[in-house]
C-alpha cells in the first residue's frame, strides 16, 4: 500500500497546483468535528492529508484514474466515492448523514451515498429456498434503483456488476461452519460468481471470489487444521480459476493470511506454489519481508527485548531475567479471553513458585489506571509490566490478537513464540519437563 502526501489548499479554486490531467477532490466540514487527518483510498494507494484551520482538505490526484471506486475516511465517517480522471469533485460534510456533492461526477457519488445502501441486509435465519429468493429480490431492487437514476452509461455498466458481487458477498454469509446448506445452494452460488478479468479492480468482485474459495474448500472438509484448509483452498483455485490475475491475487491472499497468523514452520510447500502463481514483484517482496520477520522469532533465536515499566515505574528488561525460564503473557484488562486466563495463570504461578521460571505479564493497556486497578483487585502475581498498545516487543512478535503466550529459555532464546495458554493442560507438562527447572 502506497501512502502519498499531497497538496493542501482551499476547496474553491481547483486550479492551484494542478495540471489539466489531475483530479481534485475537495472536502470541507460544516458543524461537525474535524479529524487529525483525512484518508483517501483508491485501489492499492492511500493518500493522507491534514485538514487546514478551516476544516478543509484538497486532494490533488495524479493521472491514471480511469473510473475508480474509492473511499474517504473522515473520522468515523466512511464515504464511498467514484472518481474519474479530470473530473473534479467538491464534498461538503454536515450534520446530515449524507454528504453534499458538487462538480462533475456529483450524481454518481450522490447515488453511492444513498440511504438505501445503509439499509441493505439479508436474513440468514430464513430457510434455504426463501433466502435464495430474498437474494434475487434484493439484486432486482438494487438494479431497478440504479436504472432509475439515469447515470453515466459507463458507470452504470460497471456499477451493475459491482452490485451483483456485493449481493454475492451477502449471500456467502449464509454459510457458516455450523450451517452448511444443500449441494444445490453451493451450485447456485458458484454460477453467480464467475471470472471477469475486467472486474479485478472491484473490491466486491475480489471479496466474493475470496469468500467463495473459502466456503467451497470447507464444503466437505471436517477439520480445523489451518494447513489442511489452505491446501483445499489452493486446490480449488487450480481446479476452478483460469485467469492468472485472479489466481495470483487469491493465492497471495490465502498464503499470506496463513503465514501472517501461523508463521513459516509448516509453510515450506506453500512458498514454491506462491512463487509460481504470484508475479507482482511488490507482493513477492512483501511476503519475503514477512517470512524474515517470522524467521527472527523461530525457536532458538534470541528473543526481541522488552523494556517496560512495572507498577512502581521501574523499567524491567528481558535481560534482567537471564538465567531463568520466562513465560510471557501479553494481555489487556479489556480483553475477555485474557481475563478468563488469569485464574489459570495464577495456578501455574503457584505450582512453579519455587522453580527457576519467571512469569511476566505485559499489558497493552493504554489506560494505566485501569491496569493498576485490575492488578490490585485480582491480586495478580508474577512480574506485571505495561507495554502500551504499540510496543516494539509486540511488533517484533507480530502480535495482532491477544492473549498471546511466549516461552523463552534461560538464555533469553525462544522456545515457543506461540506457546499454549495457562488453561491448556499441556502447558504445565511442558514447563515441568524443562531442564534445570
Amino acid at each position: 500500500m502506497k501512502i502519498i502526501g499531497l497538496c493542501v489548499g482551499l476547496l474553491i479554486g481547483f486550479g492551484a497546483c494542478q495540471s489539466h490531467r489531475d483530479t481534485v477532490v475537495g472536502i470541507r466540514a460544516e458543524g461537525i468535528p474535524v479529524p487529525e487527518k483525512v484518508v483517501l483510498s483508491i485501489s492499492d494507494s492511500t493518500y493522507e492529508i491534514f485538514p487546514d484551520s478551516l476544516g478543509i482538505v484538497r486532494f490533488v490526484l495524479p493521472p491514471g484514474i480511469k473510473g475508480s471506486y474509492a473511499s474517504c475516511r473522515w473520522g468515523k465517517l466512511l464515504i464511498p466515492l467514484y472518481l474519474e480522471q479530470g473530473k473534479n469533485l467538491a464534498i461538503t460534510l454536515g450534520n446530515e448523514r449524507t454528504p453534499v456533492f458538487e462538480g462533475q461526477g456529483a450524481k454518481e457519488n450522490e447515488y453511492l451515498n444513498s440511504e438505501l445502501f445503509r439499509q441493505v441486509s439479508l436474513n440468514n435465519e430464513l430457510e434455504e429456498d426463501r433466502f435464495i429468493g430474498e437474494v434475487k429480490v434484493l439484486e432486482q431492487k438494487l438494479s431497478a434503483y440504479l436504472k432509475e437514476k439515469h447515470l453515466d452509461a459507463a458507470f452504470t455498466d460497471t456499477e451493475s456488476k459491482r452490485l451483483h458481487y456485493w449481493v454475492c458477498t451477502l449471500w456467502l454469509q449464509y454459510i457458516t461452519p455450523y450451517h452448511r446448506p444443500s449441494d444445490s445452494f453451493y451450485e447456485q452460488l458458484e454460477k453467480a460468481v464467475q471470472e471477469d478479468t475486467a472486474l479485478m479492480e472491484l473490491p466486491e468482485y475480489r471479496k466474493a471470489w475470496k469468500g467463495l474459495v473459502e466456503v467451497m474448500a470447507m464444503k466437505d472438509l471436517w477439520t480445523r487444521d489451518p494447513y489442511e484448509i489452505v491446501g483445499k483452498q489452493l486446490a480449488y483455485l487450480d481446479e476452478r480459476i483460469e485467469d492468472p490475475a485472479l489466481s495470483g491475487y487469491l493465492t497471495d491472499e490465502i498464503i499470506v493470511t496463513y503465514i501472517r497468523k501461523y508463521g513459516i514452520a509448516e509453510a515450506g510447500e506453500l512458498l514454491p506454489l506462491y512463487r509460481a502463481k504470484v508475479r507482482e514483484a511488490s507482493k513477492v517482496k512483501a511476503l519475503e519481508k514477512l517470512c524474515s520477520k517470522w524467521a527472527r522469532i523461530a525457536p532458538g533465536q534470541l528473543s526481541p527485548d522488552f523494556a517496560c515499566p512495572d507498577l512502581s515505574g521501574k523499567v524491567v528488561r528481558l535481560s534482567d531475567l537471564k538465567g531463568k525460564y520466562v513465560y510471557i503473557d501479553v494481555w489487556a484488562t479489556w480483553c475477555g479471553p485474557c481475563c478468563a486466563e488469569i485464574p489459570h495463570l495464577q495456578k501455574l504461578e503457584q505450582k512453579f513458585a519455587t522453580r527457576n521460571i519467571a512469569f511476566v505479564s505485559i499489558s497493552c493497556d493504554r489506560n494505566k489506571e485501569a491496569w493498576k486497578k485490575m492488578i490490585g483487585e485480582k491480586q495478580l502475581g508474577g512480574i506485571q509490566l505495561n507495554g502500551g498498545e504499540n510496543s516494539d516487543f509486540m511488533k517484533a512478535y507480530m502480535i495482532r490478537g491477544i492473549p498471546r503466550f511466549i516461552l523463552l529459555d534461560r538464555e533469553g532464546k525462544i522456545l515457543d513464540a506461540d506457546m499454549s495458554s495457562p488453561s491448556d493442560p499441556r502447558t504445565a507438562g511442558v514447563l515441568e519437563a524443562l531442564e534445570g527447572m
